[in-house]
């Protein structure tokens, strides 16, 4: 059996305006402010394993990031 790795998850956030299905089910008025996540996984030889698109209200999320720097 081959165990598959994940090598990378590429992130982008951006503000985006609230289509009637994500206001609806956020409970936002449409064309509200809203924060969108998108990240892509890869596996170690590159293939894509998972795309997702998570829509967030703003006045309902906190963030906390870890930045790890490796030795050049």
């Amino acid at each position: 059996m081959r165990c598959l790795v994940c090598n990378t998850e590429m992130v982008l956030m951006e503000a985006v305006s609230a289509d009637p299905h994500s206001a609806a089910t956020l409970q936002v008025p449409d064309g509200a402010a809203l924060l969108m996540l998108e990240r892509l996984t890869t596996l170690d030889d590159g293939r894509p394993v998972d795309l997702e698109y998570i829509r967030m209200r703003g006045d309902r999320i906190t963030m906390r990031g870890s930045l790890i720097r490796s030795e050049p």
